[in-house]
Parts: C-alpha cells; structure tokens; sequence
C-alpha cells in the first residue's frame, strides 16, 4: 500500500512539474515583453427511487463498477438517472471538507497547476446546493452503476465549483467551475487568443503522465502495471505515442493537436517499436496509453477496461483576442464524460 502511495506522489509530482513549466512559463515571458515595451448516450430522467434499499447491491469496487458500466456502454444499453434532494448535508460537509475532497489528489493536483483557485482550501467557497443521483440500466442483476453526490459550491466572489462524486466511496468522477473571475486573457502583443489545452500538452511526456494519472485513480491498471508504467514514464518520459495508438489513429489524426506532421509520427512510432522491443513486458501498458486533442480546448483520455472504454476529458475553452494580460484560472470540465453527461448540472 505504501509502495502505490509513493508510485502516485511521485507520478502527481512530476505532472504537476511539467504542468506549471507549461502554464507558466508563457507568463513570464510575456510579462517581460510588456515590461519592456476542452459517444452519446441515451438519457432518460426517471422519478425518485428508494436509494437506500437498492445500494444493498451495489458494486464497491471501482475497478468492478468501471468495467460493468464501460460493458454496459459498450453493448449499447440505455441508462437511466433518477434524484432525490439529501434530507442531511451533515455527511456530504464531512466529505467535501477531508481528505477524500477538497484535499484529495484531483483536486489539489488542479490547485497545484493553476487551473483551480487555491481559496477552495482556504474555505472560501460555501455548499449551495446539494443532490443525490443514481445512474443505472435494464440490466439489474448488476444493480445500480453508481450512486452520485452532486454538489455546488460558491465563492464569495462568485465563482462556481461544481463536484460530482461516488456516494459510497468518494471517487471524484468530475469537476465544473463556472463564473471565473479569475479567468485569463492572452498576450497583449498578439491578436491571438489562448488555448490553455495547447499550452499544457505541448508534449507527449505531460499528456502520457496526465493519462496515468487518471489511470490510477480510476484503478484501469493493477498494482504490478502501475510500477511499470512509473518506470517507463520516468526512464523515458512518455510509453510511446499515445495518440496514434490502435483504432484512434484514424479517426483523430485530422484533428489540431499535438501530433498532426506525419513525419514526426513515423518517428515518434520508431522509437516507440525501438523501446518496446527492449521491454516487451511493458507492450500491454503501451497498448492502454491512449489520448487525443479534439479542437483547441479538448483533451480526450481514453481508460480501457478490458475490450471496454470510458473517456476522461479535460475541456478548458480559450479567450477570445484580448485587450490586457492578465494571470488568471480558467472557467474547465473534467472528469469521466460518460458519467457526468448525465448530469443536468454539468450537461
């Protein structure tokens, strides 16, 4: 246990390093220049059913509930949503307020990164709205797929933090914030705008470590590949090229990204094939690692649960061409798209 907590502080680390060195370091430089001169799946709302008396079969691990509901996906099963208002926040306040939430991996790696404000520590934001949700399908021998926390929280100033999480065990399967008033413009100096996604994958290393990230936390890998796939990012910084891996490669190689030449993808492919050849003990985990860019705000990463997929996206919108440059936070959505997609709050 103590070896996996390592295995992920050192991961969080090191993400969170190449993370800063990306979002940053166009800052400064442009503060030195003025000194000088971000599948579709049928929805239904259903009424409110009994919570209580159905979580008796539901599946406690992550693990587990990912691969049934990334199954239930793909064979094309509908999925139902019903709610119901908490008649006690006492427990959901416990939660939000540990280890579990607000002081928890996700979050704080996002505080770190500067793409969420660090006064969600500093208890400036105040719980406004409370939901219980439950996600399930026409396959009840498997029972309910997840039974979800939606909680939205507000900052004196105004920002939205929404948060939707598992109500048994406090996954956090996904982020929202809203009204930033922190948000950035971009460069004076240009007529651009800024695309924060371009900014922090510039490189297969920062979007191979995010991938592993949400990999680990969503428990895609056992403890055995989670040690693997620390070496290989740390002897080699990436596990070959994500986004041309398997079937994405067709169907994402038109899109802006971060790989679009084709000789830089043939390259990129050599020396993928050179190190696996070397370890082939890690092709499995090189056949997981997959990730593309959509558009100029999207990062779409890919968990595979055996023959089964679910998406992690990161979707962060740019600024319009701006009138000053400000240090900022921007408005982002992250989290399993599958799963908050059903959500009102975050549709």
């Amino acid at each position: 246990m103590a070896d996996n907590v390592k295995r992920r502080g050192i991961i969080l680390s090191a993400l969170a390093a190449l993370i800063v060195a990306a979002f940053f370091a166009p800052q400064i430089l442009f503060q030195v220049q003025d000194a000088i001169l971000c599948r579709d799946t049928v929805l239904e709302q259903q009424e409110s059913m009994n919570v209580e008396a159905l979580s008796t079969t539901y599946e406690h691990s992550l693990a587990a509930r990912m691969q049934n509901y990334a199954e239930g996906l793909a064979a094309g099963n509908t999925f139902y949503i019903a709610s119901q208002e908490l008649e006690s926040m006492d427990e959901v306040k416990e939660f939000i307020y540990s280890s579990q939430c607000i002081y928890g991996e996700i979050i704080s790696n996002f505080i770190n990164t500067g793409l969420l404000p660090a006064s969600i520590w500093e208890m400036g934001y105040v719980i406004e709205d409370c939901k219980q949700y439950v996600i399930y399908s026409d396959d009840f021998t498997k029972g309910m797929n997840f039974i979800l926390w939606y909680v939205e929280m507000r900052d004196d100033n105004g920002p939205v933090l929404k948060i939707l999480a598992d109500a048994e065990d406090g996954t956090i399967y996904a982020l929202k914030t809203e009204e930033n008033l922190q948000g950035a413009s971009a460069n004076p100096n240009t007529d651009m705008g800024r695309s924060y996604i371009n900014e922090i994958f510039w490189s297969d290393a920062v979007a191979t470590e995010m991938w592993g990230f949400f990999a680990i936390n969503y428990e895609v890998m056992n403890e055995s590949e989670e040690k693997d796939f620390e070496i290989m990012v740390g002897e080699y910084g990436w596990s070959g090229d994500g986004l041309m891996n398997g079937e994405n490669s067709a169907a994402y190689s038109e899109q802006p990204g971060i790989v679009t030449d084709a000789d830089y993808i043939k390259k990129r492919q050599a020396e993928a094939r050179e190190i696996i050849s070397l370890h082939e003990e890690w092709s499995d985990i090189q056949e997981m690692v997959q990730y593309h860019m959509w558009g100029e705000d999207s990062m779409f990463f890919l968990l595979p649960y055996e023959d089964a997929k679910v998406e992690v996206v990161m979707k962060i919108p740019g600024t319009e061409k701006p009138s000053a440059y400000i240090y900022g936070i921007p408005d982002i959505v992250v989290g399993i798209r599958q799963i908050y997609e059903m959500i009102p709050e975050f549709a």
